[in-house]
């Protein structure tokens, strides 16, 4: 499943190579620091095609796969609506 989350962000290689041990490896040394992660909800947000690498379809596709990654390692995390107000929510997180 993490594999299939680097393939949209490049075809081929170095994508292709990825397996499991290292998506292990990620998540132990995500798992080694203090984070705060934050999951934005797009909601009905206007999608820029023309400065993302996927269009709207792709990126709620990855948005999902991010919630299923995080929730299946028991990662905590924060999820905040995307509006005029996420900068205000974010900084009152930290």
């Amino acid at each position: 499943m993490i594999h299939q989350f680097y393939t949209y962000y490049t075809k081929g290689y170095p994508a292709e190579y990825y397996r499991q041990p290292f998506h292990d490896l990620v998540v132990d040394l995500h798992n080694q620091y203090d984070s705060l992660n934050i999951l934005l909800d797009r909601g009905e947000s206007v999608h820029n095609d023309d400065e993302r690498f996927q269009d709207l379809e792709e990126s709620i596709v990855i948005d999902k796969l991010c919630k299923t990654i995080l929730d299946k390692h028991d990662i905590p995390y924060h999820t905040i609506k995307v509006d005029k107000n996420t900068v205000k929510k974010i900084m009152k997180l930290l």
